[in-house]
């Protein structure tokens, strides 16, 4: 008979009773453990998970953990026996008898035996956590996912932050890979451009470095892979086995055993490719491929706007009848080039030139007439010209030419070959008509040290040359 002490005083349980006090108690979690005689009487969680009394006695419990957790909750718990602390407190997992693994958090406490002796009793309660375990693992996933999508987003700012600071396609391209290498482990990358069916690198990263550098071009049916990426406009994602990786230049094959390669696009249209590779099989998975991919968009953005800048630039520095500079360039090319000749003395010479009775031309043939023979005059005379004497069109019919290390006697030469290559060129539109220049010539000197004051003298010695009957040329200073 157990006597149990209640507020209301003593009272005896009957055999049924008591039986349905440790059923309750079972239940609770609670079980008893006599560690001296190896008797068991477990609780209701482990009978649940197909175990029985007899498997728990000794160590033949510990069977039945996770074995990540064995040996560290054996420690514990022959520690624990010891009488290190009376009280303990663990947490680790059961595999049941169906496989199933589940999280236990288990309270216990060592009791019996004199003040002298070793406790041998013990009393526990086991409390099922799996679902919290399962929660805070959900919660732990969200963090580092809700993290790295924080760090994605950083990198897609950095990216996007070196595309807007600079219009140099290298340059951003350059600072997008750096970008990518702190999330994407790869050890090689390229970012190539596609202009009809031919490949050029922009940029790369990596030992490809060594052997197919930033300006290499390949046809894109040389390797499979690529062509293939470029044509559907699809990402990949390829690892082991080799042979699945697409056929790669030699420079790379060494280095490649995953392989990303991502199409970039602009306006629904492909406009190169971005490729990883990592040396192992494990380097690279969907969250890199979804990365990259993003990263691709930012690329292209960067290809895109270097393109159009670089046609803006163009247009606006190329006069688009004549195929020549504009004022927009070349102003700043003669300042820069003046100031060079004035720090190292060196000669420098402008020439400026315009056709003569251009007006009459066009009243009699037509302005589109007028234009052709601007255009062939002046393709005429480029091919007199060295590389280094750009030709600007002024307006109209006017045109200057910088001849740098040139003094006023070189200048003269070179602007009588120009009227003499006038003269001698022909046009389908007026056959019978000869289309001639007049042409002025001024220098650098201690009174003209500047562009304006140049162009102002050249200016006036072209139209002496008109009022002394066209078709020559004057020096400024040496008319009279």
């Amino acid at each position: 008979m157990l006597m149990f002490v209640a507020s209301g005083g003593l009272r005896s349980f009957t055999q049924e009773e008591l039986d349905q006090f440790f059923d309750a108690l079972s239940r609770l979690g609670i079980f008893f453990k006599d560690l001296e005689k190896d008797e068991v009487i477990p609780n209701a969680l482990w009978a649940e998970w197909g175990y029985v009394a007899e498997e728990m006695k000794g160590e033949r419990w510990l069977q039945a953990l996770h074995p990540d957790d064995r040996e560290r909750v054996r420690a514990r718990f022959n520690e624990y026996k010891q009488g290190s602390d009376e009280i303990t407190q663990s947490e680790y997992r059961i595999v049941t008898r169906s496989r199933e693994v589940r999280w236990i958090l288990s309270k216990s406490i060592l009791f019996g035996g004199d003040s002298e002796s070793t406790h041998h009793k013990m009393v526990a309660i086991d409390y099922d956590v799996t679902a919290m375990k399962e929660a805070e693992e959900e919660i732990a996933r969200a963090r580092a996912d809700a993290e790295a999508h924080a760090r994605e987003a950083e990198l897609l700012r950095e990216a996007g932050a070196a595309i807007a600071s600079t219009l140099d396609r290298s340059r951003a391209v350059r600072r997008v890979l750096s970008f990518l290498a702190k999330t994407v482990p790869y050890e090689t990358a390229t970012v190539q451009v596609l202009e009809e069916d031919v490949l050029e690198i922009v940029d790369c990263s990596g030992p490809v470095r060594r052997g197919w550098g930033p300006g290499t071009v390949h046809a894109l049916g040389d390797y499979p892979g690529y062509r293939r990426v470029v044509e559907a406009q699809e990402p990949e994602l390829l690892v082991c086995p080799v042979d699945e990786i697409p056929e790669l230049p030699e420079h790379v094959q060494g280095e490649t055993i995953s392989w990303i390669g991502v199409p970039l696009r602009a306006q629904a249209e492909a406009v190169g490719i971005l490729t990883l590779s990592a040396p192992d099989c494990e380097s690279f998975g969907q969250e890199h491929l979804r990365l990259a991919t993003s990263i691709a968009d930012y690329v292209a953005l960067a290809i895109q706007n270097a393109r159009l800048f670089e046609e803006a630039h163009r247009a606006a520095i190329t006069d688009p009848l004549t195929g020549v500079y504009t004022r927009y360039w070349f102003i700043p090319y003669v300042e820069q080039e003046i100031a060079a000749a004035l720090r190292d003395p060196t000669p420098l010479s402008l020439l400026v030139f315009d056709l003569d009775h251009f007006k009459q031309l066009n009243d009699t043939y037509g302005h589109p007439a007028g234009d052709d023979v601007l255009a062939g005059l002046i393709r005429a005379i480029s091919g007199v010209l060295r590389a280094a004497n750009p030709i600007c069109r002024l307006g109209g019919e006017e045109f200057a030419v910088l001849l740098p290390g040139a003094d006023v006697d070189v200048a003269q030469a070179v602007a009588n070959r120009l009227c003499e290559t006038a003269a001698a060129t022909r046009y389908d539109c007026c056959p019978e008509r000869p289309v001639t220049i007049s042409v002025g010539v001024a220098g650098l000197d201690e009174t003209c040290r500047e562009y304006r004051e140049l162009l102002s003298r050249a200016d006036k010695a072209l139209y002496r040359a008109k009022a002394a009957g066209r078709n020559r040329v004057v020096v400024y200073g040496a008319e009279g």
